[in-house]
């Protein structure tokens, strides 16, 4: 069974500034970072040490009335005070230089403070976190059996030593930027597991005052892995990039991840997506990402099906194919998709394989993407109207036809709907979709209708603050459940991708 998806995002309000928030520990969830390529860095200590001796050595004008008084000598303590100053001077500009370092080192401010919070607290933090162990020695020896005066002052040095036991912290093997904070490198000791660090993840952002810690097995067997999570990438609208957001074979990326990692979505390991949410969650949004990847995509060709008049999808209509704006158009949109998979089977079948993308001109078969938004208007038929009923049952065999056959025949279909429930989307049509996108829903039933079995629901979707649009909870298309935030596509970036997807097919 997979681990339960609980809604990470506080109940303040976005502008709450993340490295101030309240501690929050989840233990096990996220993406495992990438493991150290190197050893740890030896040069914070070093310079460390650099600058505790310049400080010093700065700090040492008192010994100037000394030296006079000594020597006898009056302008020697002016010559000593003279490069006191100087070296002050040169430690001020030193600790400048090495903190400008260590903020690009560590990826900013932010992450920098934490870095320092971590060395010099990192025994008091572990302490309260009850991850420091004791190093049991005898209280009392006997001066019996010590031979020598050597080993009787060697057993009272130990008892001198050891008059009470001490705690000794887990050893920072490493400190690692990573796109949500740090990464601490742990060296297991003592019996400790890495479960232990999990129970205790709570206890340690509290200490280190982040806003959770993420536990991950380390990249030896005796390592542990902290992701010290102190920024939440997901809060902020994310723009959309200059870049085209198409990665190629059939790739698109389409946000922002939990982890600070990109979100894509591959369409070669499915044949349809489901985007739902309620209206102001965030699903218009999405669609919209996902079109500024698919149109003008090399090899790619995009039919929209949008019943509003063509209100939604109208600014793509002339990078699209075709856009259908009423209930027949829409069917026949569909129906060409299933007959252009027959036509590409016929094809595989003389060419004796399995996929269009191994026949010889598979570049004259490009994947075929069918859109439709507001899925309601097209499988939802008007009670007693038999001509739209007859219409609508067309509709759902054609995209049940295309979800299930659609990924070897290159036709996808994407389904988006404000309304999630069994009457909007037929569960013999949900079944065959892959990824799934479940924005914000009012109830925990709406979100079960998109998801399906597909996650272990406890307080996601439904607890997505209002606040966040963009932000949902996607499934099937990772091993594990994840939260992503989708680019915010304004109006400007669709006339743009738009005129530039329509000039380079006049290219061609």
């Amino acid at each position: 069974m997979r681990p339960p998806i609980v809604c990470p995002f506080p109940a303040a309000s976005a502008s709450q500034e993340p490295a101030e928030a309240g501690p929050r520990a989840t233990a096990g969830t996220g993406v495992r970072p990438s493991p150290p390529s190197a050893r740890p860095d030896l040069r914070p200590k070093s310079e460390r040490r650099i600058a505790r001796t310049l400080r010093l050595a700065a700090h040492g004008w008192w010994l100037a009335p000394l030296v006079a008084v000594a020597v006898k000598r009056p302008w020697w303590a002016l010559g000593l005070a003279v490069l006191c100053g100087a070296l002050e001077c040169a430690r001020g500009s030193y600790e400048v230089k090495r903190q400008a370092r260590r903020r690009v080192r560590y990826g900013g401010e932010d992450a920098r403070r934490l870095a320092d919070r971590i060395r010099d607290g990192w025994s008091t933090a572990t302490d309260a976190a009850g991850l420091s162990y004791v190093s049991w020695r005898p209280a009392f020896f006997a001066w019996e059996g010590a031979d020598s005066l050597a080993a009787k002052l060697d057993r009272a040095q130990h008892v001198w030593r050891r008059l009470g036991d001490r705690q000794w912290p887990p050893q920072l093997d490493a400190i690692e930027p990573h796109p949500l904070g740090l990464v601490l490198t742990v060296v297991l000791s003592h019996g400790q597991t890495v479960n232990d660090f999990a129970q205790a993840a709570a206890r340690l952002a509290t200490q280190l005052r982040a806003i959770r810690v993420d536990v991950h097995g380390g990249p030896a067997p005796d390592e542990v892995q902290l992701v010290v999570v102190i920024r939440r990438p997901l809060l902020d609208p994310i723009p959309l990039p200059p870049s085209r957001p198409y990665l190629g074979r059939g790739v698109v990326e389409l946000g922002i991840r939990e982890d600070g990692q990109p979100w894509s979505l591959s369409f070669q390991s499915c044949s349809g997506v489901l985007v739902a949410g309620m209206p102001g969650a965030g699903k218009s949004g999405t669609l919209r990402a996902l079109l500024a990847g698919l149109v003008g995509a090399p090899r790619t060709e995009v039919a929209g099906i949008d019943l509003k008049a063509g209100v939604e999808l109208g600014p793509w209509e002339p990078a699209m194919l075709t856009l259908a704006t009423s209930l027949a158009e829409a069917v026949a949109v569909l129906e060409e998709g299933v007959d252009l998979l027959d036509r590409r089977f016929h094809l595989m079948r003389a060419a004796h394989v399995v996929d269009v993308t191994e026949l010889h001109h598979s570049v004259e078969h490009p994947m075929r993407v069918i859109v439709v938004d507001e899925a309601a208007d097209l499988f939802a038929a008007p009670p007693g109207d038999r001509a739209a009923k007859e219409l609508t049952d067309r509709a759902v065999a054609a995209a049940v036809t295309i979800a299930r056959k659609g990924r070897a025949g290159s036709v996808r279909i994407v389904l988006a709907t404000q309304k999630p429930d069994a009457t909007t989307i037929p569960t013999v049509l949900r079944d065959q979709l892959g990824p799934r996108i479940a924005h914000r829903t009012p109830t925990r039933q709406h979100a079960e209708t998109i998801l399906g079995g597909l996650v272990d629901l406890t307080q996601a979707p439904w607890q997505i603050p209002p606040n966040l649009p963009g932000v949902a909870l996607v499934a099937g298309s990772e091993p594990e459940p994840l939260l992503a935030r989708a680019y915010q596509v304004t109006s400007e970036d669709v006339r743009r991708i738009v005129k530039q997807a329509t000039r380079e097919q006049a290219d061609e």
